[in-house]
């Protein structure tokens, strides 16, 4: 699959967002059958410089570490070890605040690295955008699903 059209790319990345979004919203409503999430979840601030920096920011920067991550675990590694290894490093990065966050997360980082490996006829820099953009429509859903709840 050839990814040189933006039309492409945002397609190929779109639908990796609604797999990631759905098996991670599966693990979510697991854990909230099981009353595990007996919490209040916290709200995040829906202000502007929250979602910006939530949805490009942060993104951006975890996009640089996972690749550094994946392409570290490709010299060592098969493709989908890597990816899984990666996908689970990542997220257990993300389970230190909260080890529930981190399985809810993990379907995220599992498809992000799959899409980094699938595509790994492009170039880098499109390869770092489809990871920064999956990562980005997961952030931005969790923002705008927030405002819906609130």
């Amino acid at each position: 699959m050839k990814l040189s059209d933006p039309k492409n790319i945002l397609l190929f990345c779109f639908r990796k967002f609604l797999i990631s979004f759905f098996l991670s919203s599966c693990v979510l409503y697991f854990f909230h059958f099981l009353n595990l999430l007996n919490y209040e979840v916290s709200r995040t601030d829906s202000g502007f410089v929250n979602v910006f920096f939530d949805v490009l920011i942060v993104p951006f920067i975890e996009s640089i570490l996972l690749v550094i991550i994946i392409y570290f675990f490709d010299m060592f590694l098969s493709l989908k070890r890597s990816a899984i290894t990666s996908g689970l490093i990542f997220a257990s990065f993300h389970s230190m605040i909260d080890w529930i966050w981190g399985i809810i997360v993990l379907p995220l980082f599992i498809i992000s690295c799959l899409s980094y490996q699938e595509t790994r006829n492009e170039e880098t820099k499109i390869r770092f955008m489809i990871v920064f953009l999956i990562h980005a429509f997961n952030n931005l859903a969790a923002h705008i699903l927030g405002a819906i709840l609130d």
